[in-house]
């Protein structure tokens, strides 16, 4: 992989891509287009292999960063494999005849999780990269010691909790029919990557998996007539949202889209709404619109969102109704009818998170699933199960 800070513009009349000008673009669209890259990607590659060899080549005395003066997937000396704890304790009773209730709570704690790339040279921070850039042709120098690009490297510092209080009704089978009530309040925070070079663990907080909220309610009863009615639905509250400014690096450490200030990763839903984005919003716009960032960033002001959601709750209901029809002592044919999210709710996903895109801001893109089954678009189907 080559960063294409290596790689000066070939072609000449682009405009505000002059002629020689790295092609690295870190703060927005140019007019140097995809056409445009394809045109000089062949001589482009020609000069590469010129300038630095065999690709194939198994000689360890130089390695790539000394030849490139950049990296990425580098793992840190003290890089350790990831590893969970579980705890567990509950009890149980029985309430009624055939009912027990039980309440368990569950705690898994991960520790040493991979934190993706980290640029350890801060190549496009405020204050410049940590290993000075290369000047002319110190990049071709093996001797230099001089960087063309971010240094990223992998820790094994990222953790993660998953808190819960599961609670469950259950009926075992008996009088031809059974039931489950099945209800969990959890909560699972992690760090969601390296989103402020300036502080690792500015993300920590809720992850994407966490939902507070979910009940799972099934059921079994046996009709006249050999019939076998089945049910299940399941629902899930809202999961955790952020409002992103995509393509500012508003504190200059060499990151960008960085969150709403006065909002943090993922803490809407969970302890703020849509009340405390909008002022969040007027804050920002009386405070830091028409400004610059540390790298030279106009800060444009942000719209005011007017119809939007901060994402959306699951709900599916399943059902099976089927035949059982006994053919001998020891062969039995059973036929059945089943409705995936019979109510066929939407499940909406895919919510936009950049408040610079006040359109697509909090408004969903797909489903949950787009495939046949539990929460998907509404599907039926049929089928027959001959045991023997």
């Amino acid at each position: 992989m080559i960063d294409a800070a290596l790689i000066p513009n070939p072609i000449p009349g682009i405009p505000t891509v002059p002629l020689g000008r790295p092609l690295n673009f870190q703060s927005g669209p140019t007019q140097f287009t995809g056409a445009h890259f394809l045109t000089i990607l062949p001589t482009v590659r020609g000069l590469l292999a010129q300038q630095i060899g065999d690709p194939n080549n198994a000689d360890l005395s130089v390695r790539n960063i000394e030849v490139f003066k950049q990296g990425s997937g580098l793992l840190a000396k003290d890089f350790v494999t990831p590893y969970s704890t579980h705890f567990n304790v509950g009890i149980q009773r029985e309430v009624f005849p055939d009912i027990v209730l039980s309440a368990d709570f569950v705690l898994r704690r991960s520790v040493h999780q991979n934190t993706s790339g980290i640029d350890f040279n801060r190549w496009n921070s405020a204050g410049g990269p940590v290993i000075p850039a290369c000047v002319g042709q110190q990049v071709l120098d093996l001797r230099a010691r001089c960087s063309t690009g971010p240094i990223e490297v992998q820790l094994s510092a990222g953790r993660s909790r998953y808190t819960g209080l599961l609670l469950k009704l259950d009926r075992r089978w008996s009088r031809q029919f059974q039931f489950s009530l099945a209800y969990a309040l959890s909560s699972s925070v992690g760090l969601n990557g390296i989103r402020n070079n300036n502080s690792w663990f500015d993300s920590y907080g809720p992850t994407s998996a966490d939902r507070r909220h979910s009940l799972t309610v099934s059921g079994i009863v046996d009709l006249p007539w050999s019939l076998r009615f089945s049910t299940i639905s399941t629902f899930m509250s809202k999961p955790p949202f952020r409002a992103q400014l995509f393509g500012l690096d508003l504190n200059g450490d060499g990151t960008i889209n960085d969150v709403l200030p006065r909002t943090a990763w993922n803490e809407l839903n969970r302890g703020l709404g849509k009340d405390d984005l909008r002022e969040a919003i007027d804050a920002f716009n009386t405070s830091s619109a028409g400004q610059r960032t540390p790298t030279g960033q106009v800060i444009p002001r942000v719209p005011v969102p007017t119809d939007f959601e901060l994402g959306d709750r699951f709900f599916s209901m399943d059902v099976r109704l089927g035949k059982i029809i006994r053919l001998r002592e020891r062969y039995e044919l059973n036929v059945f009818a089943e409705a995936f999210n019979l109510l066929n709710v939407a499940n909406l996903t895919g919510y936009g998170v950049n408040l610079l895109e006040g359109s697509a801001f909090g408004r969903p893109t797909g489903r949950t699933t787009q495939v046949f089954g539990s929460g998907g678009p509404r599907a039926f189907q049929l089928a027959a199960k001959f045991s023997f």
